[in-house]
């Protein structure tokens, strides 16, 4: 569980695909997919099944949003600690220890 965070993490934090500028406040397909690509390969490196990851990143994009409705708030307003416990009570809902 530990590993999956931090590979979550890892890729939410330093992925590059939310610094494109846009003036709509929302998030466009192109970042969804794009958040959702880079959350799956996070969790798969923690050895989790592609069904769990994919439930689990797809849990974890609805509550980012909620949280972060335009997606350019998330590189400059997430902290780790918002993105750990939007990941833990993800895993938890999907039944990942």
């Amino acid at each position: 569980m530990q590993k999956t965070l931090l590979g979550l993490l890892f890729l939410l934090v330093c992925c590059g695909a939310f610094t494109q500028q846009s003036k709509n406040y929302y998030w466009p397909k192109k970042m969804e997919n794009e958040y959702l690509r880079g959350c799956v390969l996070g969790a798969k490196q923690s050895n989790i099944s592609q069904l769990d990851a994919e439930r689990v990143c797809a849990c974890n994009l609805k509550k980012v949003k909620r949280v972060f409705p335009d997606y350019r708030d998330l590189n400059s307003k997430a902290t780790i600690e918002q993105m750990q416990r939007i990941s833990q009570s993800c895993a938890k809902e999907v039944g990942i220890q």
